[in-house]
């Protein structure tokens, strides 16, 4: 199952109301991408926003932008009008591509109380808050993250099953879901600060091995570890070599990578801090 979210982007617009939407940043969009397959920002014909670096986003495959055209509408219905376009693009796709899984980010200010029906953006909305807590990705190009994300497809597929499990949760809960989400919240949140910690911690120097593979294998051999050589090559961090490194130093990141199998559902987050694609 692939994954897809909907957002708006109207810019700079705004009408008597205030703004439309939240301004998609640059920052934004890479989220978007390393994080669902297809991002979907539909634009309206009348007041058609361009997202930063459209036509690259466009270019790699990663986003799509299709056009509502609407006959006619009133300035302050416009809040309005983005809401009605993110869900007539989500009910769209979702007949269209029954394989996928799709997320609404309703970005849209002041336009809940102009809703007949706002159950879908109400539903999404915890899944939006859950995802909010992934952490943004650092200065990278498009289509080394969209490389990124193809290698570790199985690392993120393992991510979005533990956030929907956590939905879930908080959406089958009889009683109080609002104390159920701040709880779900609050473990996702510890859960990633102890990742961040714990790699900070192992990789803080973001030593490069790649003139030490054989001398780690030789030691690795000499250590008894020959089985995890492959798996600790795998997983090591790109940077600049500082300085020496000892057998005893080598051995130590070698038993850290070994050990760091808790919680394999934020394997994603783990690579992308580990190949630079999440800066700490």
């Amino acid at each position: 199952m692939k994954r897809a979210i909907i957002t708006a982007n109207y810019g700079s617009i705004g009408n008597e109301n205030g703004a439309i939407t939240e301004e998609i940043t640059l920052d934004d969009m890479m989220y978007y991408c390393l994080y669902w397959d297809k991002v979907i920002i539909p634009g309206n014909g009348n007041f058609y926003s361009y997202i930063p670096q459209e036509q690259e986003f466009k270019k790699s495959g990663a986003v799509l932008r299709p056009v509502i055209y609407r006959e006619s509408m009133h300035s302050e219905e416009i809040q309005k009008v983005a809401s009605l376009e993110l869900i007539e693009a989500y009910r769209g796709y979702t007949q269209d591509n029954p394989n996928y899984d799709f997320m609404v980010h309703h970005n849209v200010f002041n336009s809940f109380d102009n809703l007949e029906d706002d159950t879908l953006v109400q539903q999404q909305a915890i899944r939006v808050q859950l995802a909010n807590l992934l952490p943004y990705p650092s200065n990278i190009n498009i289509y080394d993250l969209l490389e990124f994300k193809a290698k570790r497809s199985d690392e993120l597929g393992d991510l979005h099953r533990y956030l929907t499990n956590l939905y879930l949760d908080i959406a089958n809960t009889n009683h109080s879901q609002d104390l159920k989400k701040l709880q779900v919240i609050s473990d996702l949140e510890k859960s990633l600060v102890n990742l961040n910690k714990t790699m900070n911690e192992s990789f803080k120097d973001k030593l490069s091995f790649k003139n030490l593979i054989s001398d780690l294998k030789s030691d690795c051999i000499e250590l008894g570890t020959a089985a995890a050589v492959d798996t600790a090559f795998a997983t090591f961090p790109s940077g600049t070599i500082l300085g020496g490194v000892t057998i005893a130093t080598k051995r130590v990141l070698t038993t850290i990578l070994k050990e760091q199998t808790t919680e394999t559902h934020l394997n994603y987050i783990k690579s992308s801090i580990k190949d630079g694609v999440i800066s700490q």
